[in-house]
């Protein structure tokens, strides 16, 4: 039986950390894309500072995943998982590496691009992580699972408002497209 502060954890903490890192990061990198001017050259500078601290971030991660979570060391130190687990930071370093020469180039969408990529490998490591244990290993799958009509039900409202949401997203891109020019703001 845990406590009420098991949550407040050095993983927890660098993981928190890092996360807010990321979202300044995609945020500037997409406002380098949707803006121009000083404010484009302040997310320019924000996005520089973000990516090295996300990558400080990922790879204090990196290091004390296997450290403070035994079963992942066990399994992330043994073969086939080694490989791809070694592989990871060496792609992320890559990523960021090209996500740092973008910044300094000034090029607009390709930071944007490189940081989706970075978000995407992130993902991967952890799901390789946490595979197959997002669900304790006392309760199985259909242990966890909803009653079926209320699956079904769930399953109907959702059926029903993805296109919704669908629509709604396809006309915010078409209605916010372009860049945010400065001049028109200008008194």
């Amino acid at each position: 039986m845990g406590g009420i502060w098991d949550w407040l954890s050095l993983p927890s903490i660098l993981v928190t950390l890092t996360l807010i890192q990321g979202y300044v990061l995609i945020g500037s990198t997409y406002l380098v894309m949707k803006t121009e001017g000083a404010l484009q050259q302040t997310h320019y500078r924000t996005a520089k500072i973000a990516a090295i601290t996300t990558l400080i971030g990922a790879v204090l991660i990196t290091i004390t995943t296997p450290i403070f979570l035994e079963e992942a060391r066990s399994r992330l130190f043994d073969a086939p998982l080694v490989y791809i687990f070694a592989a990871i930071p060496f792609f992320g370093l890559l990523l960021i590496w090209q996500l740092l020469q973008s910044l300094n180039k000034k090029q607009e969408r390709a930071p944007f691009i490189w940081t989706i990529l970075i978000f995407l490998l992130s993902f991967v490591g952890l799901g390789i992580i946490v595979f197959p244990y997002i669900i304790p290993r006392s309760i199985t799958i259909y242990e966890a699972a909803a009653d079926p009509s209320a699956l079904v039900f769930m399953l109907t409202f959702i059926g029903f408002l993805i296109p919704i949401m669908l629509a709604y997203n396809i006309y915010q891109y078409v209605v916010f497209r372009g860049k945010v020019k400065s001049s028109e703001y200008e008194g």
